[in-house]
């Protein structure tokens, strides 16, 4: 289930842009409001990671890369299903 919610958001250009420009606008809201910490290298991540492989470690950061992200996934997915794509 998780490979297919990356999928359907990673895998067109349209969607993956927009993902990464709400999780921006959430990252930026949460350091305004002192929710996040600042500093080199921090928040830095601005895409999902696909677990194309078998190792355990790719597959766990998949699912801590969509943890981290999951508002913004979310509202993806509402996008996609209200564009109605077939995906």
């Amino acid at each position: 289930m998780v490979y297919s919610v990356v999928n359907v958001v990673v895998a067109s250009s349209k969607h993956h842009d927009i993902l990464r420009e709400k999780h921006a606008h959430v990252v930026l809201e949460a350091l305004v409001n002192n929710e996040l910490s600042s500093g080199q290298a921090w928040n830095q991540e601005t895409t999902l990671k696909q677990a194309n492989d078998s190792q355990w470690n790719f597959h766990y950061n998949c699912l801590i890369s969509l943890v981290h992200m999951f508002s913004s996934v979310i509202e993806v997915l509402e996008m996609v299903k209200i564009e109605g794509t077939n995906s």
